[in-house]
Order: structure tokens, then C-alpha cells, then sequence
């Protein structure tokens, strides 16, 4: 999301919000790049080949056996993310919550102290008093669940929780969304970059048992490389979305007490998430237990001018 010119936040700040989304970019880039590479070498492999064997005037026939084999496996990994529940947040009607209005006051408040459109606000149907950033309709949104709209936080708690939400659409750590399009659609390119390599060695050199063994060992590789990379390139920086939130709210204190009261509270539900869900992390407050008492401590020293997270 683009900061405006007439944003109130200071130069350095705005410098480390693009830092960290140009590394972001980065790695998002760096891992798409190592499953778009093997399928182009995979490709490029098969094109030479199939000019190798123009030339010699022969072909590489194949039974239909060993493609439905191949097409079994690629509608089983589509199958498997088409039917796999990516944790969609359930999103209700706001009518009945009176604070609604005070949150969204102070969405737009923080908004337009950071220099952006203020995004969309939304009430959310989860056990928990907490807030979320995601994306709805395309757009990046903030959530607020039902609880804590029946909470009774203070005006100062809401524009705390709204700051912090609105710092992390600052640094495009969004990762979360209302619908299965967007979790479906990289499901499926994951396939393609699963399947297409071995598609086109297939077709280059015929089939044989290592078509099927290398099948395997590349989809553990991918499931691997999403699981550890996916760690940094959707991670969310809640120490880094605090320090930005403090400067546009210019009360560190408030989002301190903000983070001690719902984590007391979240604390105190035996149930605050359905159990397997995939995005507690992404909350104001989860069960991090060493985060939160970091993010803490950051704000204590914020309080006392030290800005670690811009130094």
C-alpha cells in the first residue's frame, strides 16, 4: 500500500517500512523463483531434446499408462488443495456492536496519520478478543472480533489495536483472507510447479521408475521449502508493527496495556481458536508466550526513547 506525501510519519520510519517490504519481496521472489526455475530447466531440457530427435528423424513413444499414472498424481495433489481448509476468517454483521463506530473512528485515525486510504473495517466471528489484519475482497482489511467489540475497551485500546493492524498492511505482512481464491489459486501454481518438470522430462526421455521417484523426492523438497521459507516470507513482525504503531499513535503505552489486557483475556478462554486452525500467530494477541512479553519489553523501552527497531 502506497504512503502518501502528507504522511505524519518520520522519513526513517517510512525507509525501514520499505526495507522490509523490499525483503519480504525478496524472498517471496527467491522462492518462486527456485520451482519456476526447475520447470523452465525441465522445459528447456525437453526443447532440446525434441530438436535432437527431429533431427534424427525418431520419437520417444509412450503407452498411456505411465500419463494416467502422471495425471492421477497431479489430480490428487489439486484434489488435496481444493478440499484442504486454509482457515478462512469468518466474517459477520457489525449492526448490533455500538463500538463498532469507535473502532472504526480510530482506524481512520491512524490511517490517515500514516498517509494511507483507510482500509476496510471488518467485525470477525471468533472466541476471542482480538484484531486481525487480512485481505477482503482483494483489498487489505482490519478485523475485529465480536468479543472484542463486547469488551468495553477504552477509546485508547481500540486506536492501539487499530494502529498495529494498520503497521502491518504498512509492511505487507497481510497473509490471511476472507475467500479460498487466493489460498486455491497458489495451491494449484504449486502443482503446476510440482507436476511440469517431470511432464517434460517425461517427454524428453520417456518413462521409467525415476520419473516417479523424483516425483516424490521434489514434492517433499516443495512441501520442505514452503514449510521453511514460508516461516520468513509470511511471517509477521509484531515488534516492528508496534514501534510503527507507537509513532502514529505517539502512546506506546496504550498498546502495551492493550497487549497485557487481551492476553490476560485470551489467556482466560480454554477455547479462543477452533482446534488445527492455521492463523492464531496473526492475532494482536496469541498464545506466544516469549513474543508477547518481547513485544513488552519493546514497548517499555519505546516508552523510554529507545526505538530498537529503528536503530
Amino acid at each position: 500500500m502506497r504512503i502518501a506525501k502528507s504522511s505524519g510519519l518520520e522519513p526513517q520510519v517510512i525507509e525501514c517500512i520499505k526495507h522490509y517490504r523490499r525483503r519480504a519481496f525478496a524472498l517471496r521472489a527467491g522462492a518462486a523463483c527456485v520451482l519456476m526455475a526447475a520447470v523452465i530447466a525441465a522445459l528447456a531440457v525437453y526443447v532440446v531434446k525434441l530438436a535432437g530427435l527431429a533431427g534424427e528423424g525418431a520419437t520417444h513413444p509412450a503407452g498411456a499408462g505411465p500419463w494416467v499414472a502422471l495425471g492421477v498424481v497431479a489430480a490428487a495433489l489439486a484434489l488435496a488443495v481444493m478440499l484442504i481448509d486454509p482457515g478462512i476468517i469468518p466474517v459477520v454483521s457489525p449492526k448490533s456492536f455500538d463500538s463498532f463506530k469507535d473502532f472504526g473512528n480510530a482506524l481512520e485515525g491512524v490511517s490517515i496519520a500514516a498517509g494511507i486510504e483507510p482500509p476496510r473495517l471488518l467485525a470477525t466471528d471468533l472466541p476471542t478478543a482480538n484484531s486481525i489484519s487480512i485481505r477482503y475482497s482483494g483489498r487489505p482489511a482490519v478485523g475485529v472480533t465480536t468479543d472484542a467489540l463486547r469488551a468495553g475497551l477504552s477509546p485508547r485500546h481500540a486506536e492501539a489495536m487499530m494502529a498495529h493492524e494498520v503497521s502491518h498492511i504498512l509492511l505487507g505482512d497481510v497473509v490471511l483472507d476472507t475467500s479460498t481464491r487466493r489460498w486455491r489459486l497458489v495451491g494449484l501454481s504449486l502443482v503446476a510447479a510440482i507436476v511440469l518438470p517431470f511432464v517434460f522430462l517425461s517427454l524428453a526421455y520417456g518413462f521409467g521408475p525415476w520419473i516417479y521417484i523424483g516425483l516424490v523426492g521434489w514434492t517433499v523438497f516443495t512441501v520442505v521449502l514452503i514449510n521453511v521459507a514460508g516461516r520468513q516470507v509470511f511471517r509477521q513482525n509484531d515488534l516492528l508493527a508496534d514501534s510503527v504503531a507507537a509513532k502514529m499513535t505517539s502512546d506506546p503505552g496504550a498498546i502495551r496495556e492493550a497487549i497485557v489486557r487481551l492476553d490476560k483475556m485470551f489467556r482466560e478462554n480454554e477455547k479462543p481458536f477452533t482446534p488445527g486452525v492455521r492463523y492464531p500467530m496473526a492475532f494482536f494477541v496469541s498464545d506466544a508466550g516469549e513474543e508477547t512479553a518481547e513485544r513488552i519489553k519493546n514497548l517499555e523501552a519505546i516508552e523510554r526513547g529507545h526505538w530498537m527497531e529503528f536503530e
